[in-house]
This record gives C-alpha cells, structure tokens and sequence, in this order.
C-alpha cells in the first residue's frame, strides 16, 4: 500500500438555505425569538392582540416586563405608547446593550388625546433587551393607565430550506491498495 498525502473525496451534503425576512412578532411565535420576563402577578406586562402592555398596577404600583433576544437580528422596530396621568405616571423603554454596557432609554408620560407615543429601530444582536416599566404615582389617573410596545418586528436570516450537494472534504489519512492488497482508503 502506498501512503496518498493529500486527497479529497466528495460527500454528499445538505446545506441550509437562508433567506433574510421581516417577522412580525405576537403572542404565538414571540418565544421562538425572545426570552420574555415579567415580574408581578396582578401587575405584569402581557401579549394581546400584537401589544405587549402593562396591567394597571394601582397607585404606587409598578409593572416591568423584558424581552431578550434569542438571536442576532439585522434590525428590531416597534412603537410605544403611554395612556397615563400626564407628569406623573411614567412608562419607560429602555435597549440595553450588554456587550458595550449601554442602555438607550425613552420616557413618556401623559396623554393627549388618549396616548403619547413614539418609535424605536435599530440592531440587536443576540442576549440584548428591551426592557419596559410604567409606574404610577400615590394618587390621580388619566387615560388607560398602561404601557405598551406594539408592531414589534425583527429581520433576521430564516431557514428556508436545504439544497443537497457534493462537498469536498478533506482526507486526513488514505492508502491506496498496491499488488492487490486492500488497505483503508480514508481515515476521517
């Protein structure tokens, strides 16, 4: 047998195919692309109808709730809005970036016409969070007294399929056979 010292063979392989979408995130597949924590039995944030809003935790009360990453996304988006006792109540949105320490915060509070609002939109990659608190004070109300994030979409690389093909790999020990006798061809 004659030592081969460099081969390589083709193997069959399926390789994945991925395609970059926009997902809209709800109650049924938010799990599949955010860790959600929430804090408190009467007062919690909680999915309904494509929001994710607080109870009305009363006064003195505080409702916080956090949505994770599970992946690296190419951009996250949503709106916030507030229906609350303008210059007291508060919710907050806060990104919290951990691999740089920083933490990108948005506070609104009243309400004009039933709700303040805004926007937020940016990367995210995996472990990152968006963490909401809306508090109220010791008296007064306005508006619905909540917090919410609505439109919530992440764009990332989704698995579409597999495409099989012969790959190349590379052989790490191979002999040929020499006058007949059989040796191993490979050793992976």
């Amino acid at each position: 047998a004659r030592k081969v010292k460099k081969g390589y063979i083709g193997v069959v392989t399926d390789i994945p195919i991925y395609e970059t979408k926009t997902i809209t995130i709800s109650s049924s597949n938010v799990s599949s692309y955010f860790s959600t924590t929430v804090v408190g039995g009467d007062t919690h944030f909680a999915w309904s109808d494509g929001t994710f809003s607080s109870t009305n935790p009363g006064h003195d009360g505080v409702c916080t709730g956090k949505l994770t990453a599970l992946q690296d996304f190419d951009n996250v988006s949503f709106n916030y809005a507030v229906s609350s006792e303008e210059d007291y109540d508060e919710f907050e949105v806060s990104i919290g970036r951990l691999a740089s320490g920083f933490t990108e915060t948005e506070s609104v509070s009243g309400w004009i016409s039933g709700e303040k609002s805004g926007s937020w939109s940016g990367t995210m990659p995996k472990n990152d969070y968006i963490n909401l608190s809306y508090t109220r004070d010791s008296s007064g109300s306005g508006g619905s007294n909540k917090g919410w994030i609505s439109n919530l979409k992440v764009t990332t690389k989704v698995q579409t399929g597999t495409e099989t093909k012969s790959v190349a790999r590379k052989i790490k020990k191979a002999y040929i056979g020499v006058g007949g006798v059989a040796r191993p061809l490979w050793n992976w």
